[in-house]
């Protein structure tokens, strides 16, 4: 049954149909690429992890692909609503989203539709962009934090 669902999947993909899916499982790392590379512009993105790490190297493989089809990468967890935020993208990047007005929430550049805004949700930290860790990589950098500007490291629990 498994390879039935495989095959459909890369049918459809491969004629650029929409795929709906509320969850795909890949048993190799090839596989699993090709399922993300095969995705449209998305919502969310979920990778379901090791917690202790043993597939970091997977990870960092998959989480880029994705990355550039959804809105917000999640990592173990489901997406649940959406959080006003500047970061928050609401509609992932084109052609997720269907309206040009509608592409972020309580963000007043909504209107840039074709930005790619990133969101990450419950990524590790060594997982993240260096600018999203929490320490500073330059120890000059400005960023926003809590919505106030800074260039000191975030404090775990802060």
């Amino acid at each position: 049954r498994a390879h039935e669902c495989e095959r459909a999947f890369k049918t459809r993909a491969q004629r650029r149909e929409r795929v709906p899916m509320a969850a795909a499982a890949a048993a190799t790392l090839r596989k699993q690429l090709a399922v993300a590379e095969a995705l449209e512009g998305n919502l969310t993105g979920c990778i379901y992890s090791d917690p202790a790490g043993a597939d970091d190297t997977i990870y960092d493989q998959v989480a880029p692909v994705l990355r550039q089809r959804v809105g917000r990468l999640l990592n173990d967890k489901m997406p649940t609503g959406v959080a006003v935020s500047a970061a928050m993208n609401h509609g992932g990047p084109f052609p997720a989203t269907g309206h040009p007005g509608f592409t972020a929430v309580g963000m007043p550049t909504s209107i840039r539709r074709f930005s790619s805004l990133w969101c990450f949700d419950g990524v590790r930290q060594h997982r993240l962009p260096p600018a999203l860790q929490d320490k500073n990589p330059t120890g000059t950098l400005w960023r926003c934090v809590d919505g106030d500007p800074t260039q000191a490291d975030v404090s775990p629990g802060d």
